[in-house]
């Protein structure tokens, strides 16, 4: 008998950058956490069955609780000093399959100094169910310095 696996690879990638289209001063590339609920919209976006909304808003905490698979929300998420959550650009790419990988991106620019300690992906701009969360290392962002956050989640045959 043949089985046919999904698997799901998560891959987050933080940029700081310096002011105004200055260089990079810290990059970290990190694994996510799936949640529990988040996998279930997943399979009901695959059959489009009980009108899912899509994940596609990012969001950043200063909590540094270790992401759990049962985890429905982003504790001490921001929503000041110009990174509330907010829509990401999202795309599909290519990591090995054509198209097998959505990307959601998002750059925020400070307008008052911020701790950043976790980033998570939703599905609703403001409540909604999320989809995983990653923690991001301590970041201290200043205002004029940007945060890019890219999320990858892959899909393999496994």
């Amino acid at each position: 008998m043949n089985q046919d696996i999904i698997k799901i690879e998560t891959e987050l990638i933080i940029h700081v950058r310096e002011k105004k289209g200055g260089g990079i001063i810290d990059e970290t590339v990190t694994r996510n956490t799936l949640t529990d609920t988040g996998i279930a919209v997943a399979a009901g976006l695959y059959g489009n069955v009980d009108a899912q909304n899509a994940f596609i808003y990012l969001a950043l905490s200063t909590n540094d609780d270790t992401p759990s698979t049962s985890d429905t929300a982003l504790i001490d998420e921001i929503t000041s000093n110009g990174f509330a959550r907010s829509a990401a650009l999202v795309s599909r790419v290519t990591t090995t399959l054509a198209n097998d990988t959505t990307q959601l991106y998002k750059e925020w620019t400070a307008t008052g100094s911020q701790v950043i300690k976790k980033a998570g992906f939703f599905n609703a701009l403001s409540g909604g169910i999320m989809g995983g969360s990653a923690l991001t290392g301590t970041k201290e962002i200043h205002v004029g310095q940007t945060l890019a956050v890219t999320y990858k989640i892959k899909h393999t045959a496994g």
